[in-house]
C-alpha cells in the first residue's frame, strides 16, 4: 500500500503545522478584518468598489491572483484571506498618505506562505515555537488575546500517566460532543490536544479514536482541509496496519476526492481485515480443549 505512513513516523511535526495553520489562517483574519472594514467605512463609505477605483485600489486588483480578484469584486470582505486583507489595508494607507511600518504584516504573510507551500504539512518544533510565538505577539499587538487552549505550553504540567489518560478520554468525549453540535473547529482542537498529550508521553490509550475523530472532522470542512483528514487516516493505518478503520477512512476520503481506484483498493483491504477478524473470533467448544478456533 503506497499510501501508508511509516509506523515510526512522528506526528508531532504534523500537530505543529495544524496549530500554527489555525492561528494564521483562521484567527489572524478575525483580527485584521475589523481594521479593514473600519478603514473602508471611514474613507470609502464601506464601498469596496469605490476603493478599487482609486490608484492604489487598481494596483491591488492588478497584482492580485484571479481568485483574489473575484473576492475583491464581490465586495464581501468575509471571503478574503489574510494576505488580501493585509494588502488592502496597506493599499488604503498608501492612498491616504498614511506612513506605517508594515513589517508585522510582511512577517505574517511570510509565515502564511511557508504553511501554504509546505509539501509535507509538517513543521519542526523549533520552527513552530519561533513562528507561533512571533505570530502570537503580532496579533496581541493588534488586540488579539490568544486563549489558553491554543497557547503553546513551554513546560508540561507534572501529570501522572493516569491523569493524562483521563484527560485524553475527556478531550475525546468533549470533541465528539462538539462535532455532534456542529462545532467542528472546537472538536478538532480537543482531538489535537489529546493527540499531543498522548504523543508526548508515548501512551496509546484512545489515540486512534482521537485521530479517527479528527480525520472525520476535517473532512466535513471545505475541500482544502480534506488532505489533513487523509493524513490522519494514514496515521490510523500506521497505528494499526491490520485493522480496518484506517483503510476505511482512506477509502471514504479518496471516494470524496474522486480517486475511485484508490478508494476501491482501500475498501478491499479493509474488507479483508474485517473478514480475518471475524474469522479469528469464531470459536467452538471441544472436549478436553475448551474454546478453540473453528478452523
Amino acid at each position: 500500500m503506497g499510501d501508508q505512513v511509516d509506523l515510526h513516523e512522528s506526528s508531532a511535526t504534523t500537530e505543529n503545522y495544524f496549530r500554527l495553520n489555525h492561528l494564521i489562517v483562521h484567527e489572524a483574519p478575525k483580527v485584521f478584518r475589523p481594521v479593514l472594514t473600519t478603514l473602508l467605512s471611514a474613507h470609502y463609505g464601506n464601498n469596496v468598489s469605490t476603493f478599487l477605483a482609486t490608484k492604489y485600489g487598481k494596483n491591488l486588483f492588478k497584482d492580485s491572483k484571479r481568485r483574489q480578484q473575484k473576492n475583491l469584486t464581490s465586495g464581501d470582505v468575509t471571503l478574503w484571506d489574510l494576505p488580501l486583507i493585509l494588502d488592502c489595508i496597506v493599499s488604503i494607507q498608501k492612498q491616504q498618505n498614511v506612513q506605517q511600518d508594515n513589517k508585522d504584516f510582511q512577517k505574517l504573510k511570510e509565515i502564511r506562505n511557508v504553511l501554504a507551500h509546505s509539501p509535507s504539512g509538517e513543521l519542526s518544533e523549533d520552527d513552530f515555537i519561533k513562528d507561533f510565538t512571533t505570530a502570537k505577539h503580532i496579533l496581541e499587538r493588534f488586540g488579539y488575546m490568544v486563549t489558553r487552549k491554543i497557547q503553546i505550553r513551554m513546560t508540561m504540567e507534572a501529570q501522572s500517566g493516569t491523569d493524562i489518560l483521563s484527560r485524553c478520554y475527556s478531550l475525546l468525549k468533549f470533541g465528539n460532543k462538539c462535532f455532534i453540535d456542529n462545532k467542528v473547529w472546537k472538536a478538532i482542537k480537543a482531538y489535537t490536544e489529546g493527540i499531543r498529550l498522548l504523543n508526548n508521553y508515548e501512551r496509546r490509550g484512545p489515540l486512534w479514536k482521537l485521530y479517527e475523530g479528527r480525520s472525520i472532522a476535517f473532512c466535513t470542512l471545505p475541500r482544502q482541509f480534506w488532505s489533513y483528514g487523509k493524513m490522519d487516516a494514514k496515521t490510523l493505518v500506521a497505528l494499526d496496519s491490520k485493522g480496518s478503520t484506517g483503510y476505511l477512512r482512506l477509502a471514504a476520503i479518496y471516494d470524496k476526492l474522486g480517486k475511485f481506484t484508490k478508494a476501491k483498493i482501500n475498501y478491499q483491504v479493509a474488507e479483508r481485515y474485517v473478514i480475518l477478524m471475524e474469522k479469528s473470533c469464531r470459536r467452538v467448544w471441544r472436549d478436553g480443549e475448551g474454546w478453540v478456533s473453528s478452523d
